[in-house]
């Protein structure tokens, strides 16, 4: 695994000769990593679209994520927390009482990968 991405090697004379193998050695691969994107699709709407804004690795406030899902404060609030319970945000500032910033956690980076 190089990056996050698995290498399937088939030489030329594979893919000419024996197709149906091919395409099913890729299925069995499909079918054996490839389940985990059914935790990004039972995260709600709004905790994807903050998962997908926040990849550029760096911290981001309420008030982005109010901007970036067009909500009103009470709504996006809510999805944060929701995200922190489910420990796909972590906060990055402020305090337990108030939270200033947050940041993606690792399970928050695999709801993006997968």
């Amino acid at each position: 695994m190089m990056m996050g991405y698995k290498h399937i090697p088939f030489s030329r004379d594979e893919m000419d000769k024996k197709p149906e193998m091919c395409r099913r050695m890729l299925y069995e691969l499909l079918g054996k990593y490839g389940g985990a994107g059914d935790m990004m699709m039972q995260a709600s709407i709004y905790a994807r679209e903050i998962v997908k804004n926040a990849s550029n690795g760096k911290a981001f406030k309420p008030q982005d994520a109010q901007s970036w899902l067009q909500l009103k404060r009470d709504k996006t609030r809510k999805v944060l927390r929701a995200m922190l319970a489910e420990s796909w945000v972590d906060l990055a500032g402020g305090s337990e009482r108030r939270n200033h910033q947050y940041k993606l956690t690792d399970k928050g980076w695999t709801l993006l990968r997968r």
